[in-house]
């Protein structure tokens, strides 16, 4: 009877710690996707504006426009690795909390 309380008193340690480390993930994850979608995004949109004005306006070339163009679309990428870290939080934290 005492082992198996010191292994629930273990595994509920174990469970505690694991709970705070995925809420510090889910509030990190979630500051960083409002920083992006803040800053780093409109500031994709407004390259890939100029880009595209100026390679209309003939005042760049094919390379760079392409070249802008993944930037931008790195960028975003980017925003949906977070997202995807931020959900995966989530999910965890609902697993653990037994409601998945």
């Amino acid at each position: 009877m005492e082992i198996a309380r010191q292994n629930l008193a273990a595994q509920s340690l174990r469970t505690g710690a694991e709970w705070s480390r995925t809420i510090a993930e889910v509030e990190q994850t979630s500051e960083a996707l409002e920083d992006y979608a803040q800053q780093v995004l409109p500031n994709a949109q407004a390259l890939e504006d100029a880009s595209r004005r100026m390679f209309e306006g003939g005042l760049s070339d094919l390379p760079t426009y392409l070249r802008h163009g993944i930037e931008v679309l790195n960028l975003e990428l980017g925003y949906w690795d977070l997202f995807a870290r931020y959900r995966e939080a989530q999910l965890k934290l609902r697993f653990i909390a037994g409601n998945l």
